[in-house]
């Protein structure tokens, strides 16, 4: 598994163990960060200057846009409703999308992998479906700002 592949896993997996409330700061953030790579077996994975830190700060930063995004895209979903792995697995792709600019097929391609990887039987088809409906709009927005 490539490195960032990796670090994408790892930020998954602490993004769906967050509690997303006003009360989380970043210190909290980093605390749990620093426990969970040491839970989970990472200790060459430093928090500074990581992909994986990168992944969750920007998450946790912007998750309420994200969110956002989601609930307009995932027709006939509420977002509550949404599983909260499928629902870490698309605030990640779309983070990537948007503030990282991972090319849309890309961030799809790693997201439908976790979403096979930890989601449900139909995880990916969801995962895929609300990806490509938020890409086609932000392919649509971008270039009528252009």
């Amino acid at each position: 598994m490539k490195q960032r592949q990796r670090e994408r896993r790892f930020a998954l997996q602490l993004l769906y163990a967050l509690p997303f409330h006003p009360a989380l700061t970043e210190a909290d953030l980093a605390r749990a960060f620093d426990n969970f790579r040491a839970d989970a077996n990472c200790p060459d994975l430093e928090r500074e200057g990581s992909y994986a830190w990168e992944l969750v700060r920007g998450v946790w930063q912007h998750h309420e846009e994200l969110d956002a995004i989601i609930a307009q895209h995932a027709t006939g979903w509420k977002l509550s409703r949404i599983a909260t792995v499928e629902r870490a697995i698309l605030r990640l792709a779309l983070f990537e999308m948007r503030q990282m600019h991972l090319p849309f097929k890309v961030a799809v391609n790693e997201a439908v992998e976790l979403a096979k990887a930890f989601g449900e039987e139909g995880s990916r088809v969801f995962v895929n479906g609300v990806l490509n409906a938020a890409g086609k709009a932000l392919a649509l927005h971008e270039a009528a700002c252009a």
